[in-house]
């Protein structure tokens, strides 16, 4: 297991699902947490500002058994524009939540970034 992986399960640390988590679309609360914590899609480059992006799970959700799947917390959720979003969801791009909220990004490539909250 990778260490540097916060929570590889997608479940944010938590080991009973918080209110919320197991539902697909995140409160407004949760929301609002997320986007304050990345003012901008994760991408790199990217200046979309986060409160026109779609809220991705990082680790995808499971609709069939949505507490097997990532869950809707905030350790689990990252702001991406329409098109990077579309990137990762046809998996040209992969995306990692590493520890104290750093999202790791990998290129078809193999090339690595990063991206920690506030940039």
């Amino acid at each position: 297991m990778d260490r540097a992986v916060a929570n590889p399960d997608g479940h944010g640390g938590f080991a009973v699902p918080p209110a919320g988590a197991l539902t697909y679309r995140p409160s407004e609360a949760i929301a609002a947490l997320v986007t304050a914590l990345y003012p901008t899609c994760i991408h790199p480059g990217c200046a979309v500002p986060s409160a026109d992006c779609d809220l991705d799970h990082v680790v995808p959700f499971d609709h069939t058994d949505p507490e097997r799947g990532g869950w809707t917390v905030t350790g689990n959720l990252a702001p991406l524009c329409r098109r990077h979003h579309g990137l990762k969801t046809r998996r040209q791009w992969h995306h990692r939540m590493l520890r104290d909220g750093i999202v790791h990004v990998r290129d078809s490539h193999g090339t690595d970034y990063f991206t920690a909250p506030g940039e």
